[in-house]
């Protein structure tokens, strides 16, 4: 029964995801990252890239409701700044975010450039491996030191704006922000996402 159960549930979803004139739409996007302004100093430089997955909900005559489900944005990095010796870290940093905004197609309908506003939840996660770090005296502590950094769950917003070339393709911007200890940790995105 349970399996019948999951059958019939796979069959349905199939159909719904199937028809052309359901209000809502699947999607997937990859986009590259810029760390600005406190995040820059105090956590990486270096580009991002990311992937995500998100919810459209068309609510006619242009407006729409994006969820973004969950993307991920991976830092890779030489330097860790903040580190007891920077020079040397083997570190990344990891985002994670979720995201409800509003959308506007400024020519109505589903297709054209839109504009993209806000709010959701961000965290950075970031750690360092560090070789031989530093003594008072000049030399070095044997072994490793593992240095870590955590932003902690925070409000965040996004602004941005996009062009949807079809049903399928479509390319956006958007700068995503969030403040933690005092400091405005944002980047300014860019990348290509896909409709199902």
């Amino acid at each position: 029964m349970f399996y019948k159960l999951i059958r019939l549930s796979l069959f349905s979803s199939c159909l719904v995801l199937g028809a052309e004139d359901r209000p809502y739409r699947f999607g997937a996007e990859i986009f590259w990252s810029q760390p600005t302004a406190s995040l820059r100093k105090a956590f990486s430089s270096s580009v991002g890239n990311g992937a995500g997955l998100y919810l459209d909900v068309d609510l006619g005559s242009g407006k729409g409701l994006r969820w973004d489900l969950g993307s991920l944005v991976l830092f890779p990095d030489k330097v860790l700044p903040g580190t007891p010796d920077p020079s040397q870290p083997k570190a990344h940093l990891l985002s994670t975010t979720s995201m409800l905004s509003y959308s506007w197609h400024v020519r109505g309908g589903r297709t054209g450039p839109y504009l993209l506003a806000g709010l959701g939840s961000r965290q950075f996660l970031g750690q360092a491996d560090i070789a031989g770090a530093p003594t008072s005296q000049g030399g070095a502590m044997p072994g490793q030191m593992r240095y870590a950094v955590d932003s902690g769950l925070k409000l965040a917003y996004q602004v941005g704006f996009g062009y949807d070339f079809g049903k399928h393709w479509g390319a956006t911007v958007r700068c995503v922000g969030s403040r933690s200890q005092g400091k405005t940790l944002a980047t300014i995105e860019g990348g290509v996402n896909y409709q199902f």
